[in-house]
């Protein structure tokens, strides 16, 4: 039979530091590395969007891509956004910033890549869908949960160890 022989007192004290560090880093570290991941794919389906030159639509006729310009505007514009928590949970979020520049009416900044990026993604009245980020969520997930999963168990061990 199998014997384990060890001080409580350490035991404490390395419990509590799990406990402080998986708050502090190692979840941060690990959310950092599923993002990081999730916005490698967003991007390669970004890029994978079609594209075309602008053209003006007849009556009940979508666009069936993006602008060649929009779409860099879309890839560039990819990132990753600050840790935030609430109730002791820490988020990040995956997505576009910023604007396509060039101003309309709605839109003095002009549209905002948020929003282009969700029309392309579920489509709307113009626009034929492309469900892009739904793909890049899909392929990403697997990965996304391997890493973080990886990297948690890491850093623990190591902490655990001494």
């Amino acid at each position: 039979m199998a014997r384990i022989k060890f001080d409580a007192g350490d035991l404490d004290k390395r419990m509590e530091k799990l406990r402080i560090s998986v708050q502090n880093y190692i979840g941060k570290q690990a959310l950092y590395g599923g993002a990081d991941i999730f916005a490698d794919e967003l991007r390669k389906e970004a890029e994978a969007i079609p594209d075309e030159v602008f053209k003006h639509l007849d009556r009940e006729e979508k666009f069936h891509s993006v602008a060649e310009k929009d779409k860099a505007h879309l890839v560039e514009s990819l990132g990753i956004s600050e840790f935030y928590g609430e109730d002791g949970a820490t988020f990040a979020s995956v997505g576009f910033e910023g604007y396509q520049g060039v101003p309309t009416k709605k839109y003095p900044n002009g549209i905002p890549n948020a929003l282009l990026a969700r029309s392309i993604n579920s489509g709307s009245s113009v626009r034929q869908r492309y469900p892009f980020i739904d793909r890049a969520a899909r392929r990403a997930k697997p990965k996304v949960e391997a890493k973080m999963r990886e990297i948690t168990e890491r850093e623990m061990d190591r902490i655990l160890r001494g």
